[in-house]
């Protein structure tokens, strides 16, 4: 019996030799075999629907595709370009009749389809005619402007035609004038008047009145009284029948006085004549019998006004009074308008007023003071300083001027240094301590001195200061030195060092030396010093006290003093004109004789005098009691007003007045090498007093301060 492996092996052998002969009967070469090929790929489908398939302008239709056996779709026609579904829809909103095509691809070809849209035009149609009117109301005598509005569809037509109720309509197109023929509402219709089409309408009313008349004229605007060539606007109120207001101003306007007061008759502006009255009346243009009550205005003369002063018989273009000018002013030409004889001018106090007469008034208005009508003008130490002030006090009850202020120099600078470093000054009875610090300058003190006569601050003693007003002499704390007040004269040019103090008495051609304390200053000697002593300075020079004192009558002499009023020293003021001769050759005073003494440095004990007249500067060498004369400066400027001595540096710095047409047109300074004589203008440096000239004048190595008539002084840089 055979093994069951070996009946297995057999019969996988014979199961192989079966597959073997099958191999070989397919490819033997008696053998044959036939088989069925794939069926091809389907044949794509498209289609493309319209709904609606015909619109109208504006409307949009619906595509529908679709498509089988199609991978893909493409606009053509009018959708080239726009992305297409197999299957889906598409909005179009054509303007004109549109084919929208597809072409649909596959593995079995393509195919194509599309559906056109017709676009219609849009019918024209009439949908709304509006009308409407440029005034709600008239009057039987006015027009109305109706205006008709057409909206509708498609090329319709704006044509319109008119009907009306109470009135006729004139004009043709979509703007016509309506005419009321009757009072009551009137009813202004326009239609579309395209034929073919329905008639639309719409239209307005109108409210027509009767026409009102003038009630009531009242005229406006009219003063009761104006001065001559003054104008005012008038104007007029029509009131009408119906309540209401005249628009515009419909009147004409009439003077019965064209002599006193003309009036334009169209515009209203009412111009004075002269002084009077006239009556103004207004009538309405609406109703020419109709006319305001008449309005009486009283037109009086003009409040003179004074434009500026000048002086006549003078010499100079400016006054320099530096202790009294007898007579300085002769006389006055006042510039200005509508003064009258009979007005009184008033001088501020230094004469008594001047009524005016025809003679004094010149053909073009201006008035002359002067001669025995004046009788001149004295101007002196008891006058307030820097102004005369002008003005006109009409007799018949027209107020008075303006006041105008004529400005003249007086001879004193009314400044100093403190002890401390303080800067000293005075006005009008005030008495004023400025502090300089951080570059301002600070009032510290002010207290009052009395007087209104030409104030001045002096040098300092070390410990006090001294103010001198009138004829009296006030320490730093404001009380008054005793033994000043009774000689009688002016007091000027005061200096003070070292316990001692100088005062000037010009009418008493002497000194007086004082000896202040703490307590008290007592009167010690007087020191006749030339005639009329004038300033003075005092400084220290190797350990004693002296003062220097200049005259400038007769012969003009610096003279040197000690503090026992002995003098020690004179030197004539070479080149210097006395005042004698200054008044004998001007009639008023035009001179002034500032000083200035270096206390330390490298100019300590050099004396400077200064001739305003003469325009120079003199040097003098204190240190020796010959007095020998250093140095002779011309000053190149017009006044030369002022000098201090800068100890620091050395240098002298001169203030010089601008005058043009009796004001201060700029103070200027120039500088004075007290070494060389070399003198430097100060171009960048100018300031102007606001209120007159320059009261006072310092000077050191850093700044330029000038004390003007009010305020605080003008500091600039000392360049």
């Amino acid at each position: 019996m055979l093994s069951l492996s070996k009946l297995l092996s057999k019969a996988i052998v014979f199961v192989f030799g079966i597959f073997v002969a099958l191999q070989l009967l397919g490819c033997g070469g008696n053998l044959t075999s036939t088989s069925t090929p794939p069926p091809p790929p389907a044949q794509p489908t498209a289609s493309i629907t319209a709904n609606p398939a015909a619109i109208a302008v504006g409307q949009s239709s619906v595509l529908t595709v679709a498509s089988n056996n199609a991978t893909g779709c493409t606009g053509t026609g009018s959708l080239a370009g726009t992305a297409v579904p197999l299957n889906g829809t598409i909005s179009v909103t054509p303007t004109a009749t549109s084919t929208y095509g597809i072409k649909c691809t596959g593995a079995g070809g393509s195919a194509t389809a599309s559906a056109t849209v017709t676009v219609n035009p849009i019918p024209p149609t009439v949908t709304l005619v509006t009308a409407a009117s440029d005034k709600p109301s008239i009057t039987t005598a006015q027009t109305a402007t109706i205006t008709a509005t057409v909206q509708g569809t498609g090329a319709f037509s704006s044509a319109v035609s008119w009907t009306a109720t109470n009135g006729n309509v004139s004009g043709t197109g979509d703007t016509v004038t309506f005419a009321p023929t009757a009072v009551g509402i009137a009813t202004i219709t326009a239609c579309s008047s395209t034929i073919g089409f329905t008639t639309v309408c719409g239209s307005t009313t109108v409210t027509v009145t009767a026409v009102p008349t003038v009630s009531l004229v009242t005229l406006t605007g009219v003063p009761a009284t104006l001065q001559v060539g003054q104008t005012a606007q008038l104007g007029c109120i029509v009131l009408m029948s119906n309540g209401t207001t005249a628009p515009g101003n419909p009147c004409t306007f009439a003077s019965n006085n064209s002599a006193v007061a003309s009036i334009n008759a169209t515009t209203g502006v009412l111009t004075t004549v002269a002084a009077g009255t006239a009556n103004i009346v207004a009538t309405s243009t609406l109703n020419s019998a109709k006319s305001s009550a008449p309005a009486t205005l009283t037109v009086t003369r003009a409040t003179p006004t004074i434009t500026s002063v000048a002086v006549n018989n003078a010499k100079d273009s400016w006054i320099f009074c530096p202790i009294s000018c007898n007579k300085a002013i002769l006389g006055f030409t006042i510039y200005g308008s509508g003064l009258q004889a009979g007005d009184q001018v008033s001088f501020s106090g230094y004469w008594p007023t001047v009524t005016l007469t025809a003679a004094n008034i010149a053909s073009d208005g201006t008035v002359v003071i002067g001669g025995t009508t004046f009788g001149g003008m004295n101007i002196g130490a008891n006058q307030p300083p820097n102004f005369i002030y002008f003005t006109v006090v009409p007799q018949d009850g027209t107020p008075q001027s303006n006041t105008v202020a004529y400005a003249y120099l007086d001879g004193y600078n009314s400044a100093s240094h403190g002890p401390n470093g303080e800067l000293l000054n005075q006005y009008m009875g005030k008495a004023y301590v400025w502090q300089n610090a951080s570059g301002s300058l600070t009032n510290t003190l002010s207290f009052d001195v009395g007087g209104g006569g030409i104030n001045t601050v002096y040098e300092t003693d070390g410990t006090n200061a001294y103010f001198v007003t009138g004829l009296a002499i006030y320490g730093l704390d404001g009380t008054g030195l005793s033994g000043t007040t009774s000689d009688g004269w002016a007091l000027s040019g005061t200096s003070a060092e070292n316990g001692t103090a100088i005062v000037v008495q010009p009418g008493g051609n002497e000194v007086t030396l004082y000896h202040p304390d703490a307590n008290q200053t007592s009167q010690a000697n007087r020191v006749p010093v030339g005639v009329m002593p004038y300033t003075s300075v005092m400084t220290t020079i190797n350990g004693n006290t002296f003062g220097f004192v200049a005259s400038v009558d007769g012969t003009p002499t610096l003279w040197k003093i000690d503090t026992n009023g002995i003098t020690v020293g004179s030197a004539p003021l070479t080149g210097f004109t006395s005042q004698s001769d200054i008044n004998a050759t001007n009639r008023f005073l035009t001179g002034g004789w500032p000083m200035a003494v270096f206390h330390s440095g490298t100019a300590a004990g050099k004396v400077a005098v200064v001739s305003t007249h003469d325009k120079s500067l003199l040097l003098y060498d204190g240190t020796s009691n010959a007095l020998p004369l250093l140095k002779t400066i011309a000053l190149p400027c017009e006044i030369p007003w002022a000098v201090d001595a800068v100890d620091s540096t050395g240098q002298l710095v001169v203030a010089c007045i601008k005058v043009a047409g009796f004001t201060d047109s700029g103070t200027t300074f120039l500088s004075i090498d007290a070494a060389t004589g070399n003198v430097t203008t100060l171009t960048s440096v100018s300031v102007h007093a606001p209120n007159g000239f320059p009261l006072g004048f310092l000077a050191d190595a850093n700044n330029l301060y000038v004390f003007s008539a009010l305020g605080a002084p003008d500091m600039q840089p000392n360049k």
